[in-house]
């Protein structure tokens, strides 16, 4: 069964610079507790098909992958997909302009493995995981909103 969860924030800034921090691979560690590793594999600005290899610690397990962008839309979108965990994730970045500055939005769509029981064991990671990424949008707004 296919899990699915959205955090989300409104950042009293443009588009365009909440877009180009967030599309900076810098700024993901210092930004989203628990990422021990978020390196680029290759040169080149950051594109459709750019790779980056990575490891995230959510409730004290390690999560090592690869991660590829699958869409690179410029103040729309960023879609990534991971290359090497037996757990398929998704993620779907949207920006969009708002009255009060910009809204931005991370889906994060998996599949546990064991139906019901990996249903069941996924359910304390997921809101793990969603704590910290909630955690990161404040700090994004934090951050951004303080320039």
């Amino acid at each position: 069964m296919v899990r699915e969860f959205v955090v989300a924030v409104t950042v009293d800034r443009p588009l365009s610079e909440v877009f180009a921090f967030v599309a900076d691979h810098r700024n993901v560690q210092p930004l989203l507790a628990g990422v021990r590793r978020w390196e680029p594999l290759g040169r080149g600005p950051a594109r459709e098909g750019a790779r980056y290899d990575v490891e995230i610690e959510v409730i004290g397990l390690r999560w090592a992958d690869v991660l590829r962008i699958t869409t690179w839309r410029p103040g729309h979108a960023i879609e990534f997909v991971n290359e090497k965990a037996p757990i398929r994730v998704e993620g779907r970045w949207r920006f969009r302009e708002a009255l009060d500055g910009t809204r931005v939005e991370l889906r994060i769509r998996y599949e546990p493995p064991g139906r019901a029981l990996g249903a069941l064991l996924a359910a304390p990671i997921e809101r793990a995981a969603q704590s910290q990424l909630q955690a990161a949008m404040r700090e994004l707004k934090s951050t951004l909103e303080e320039v």
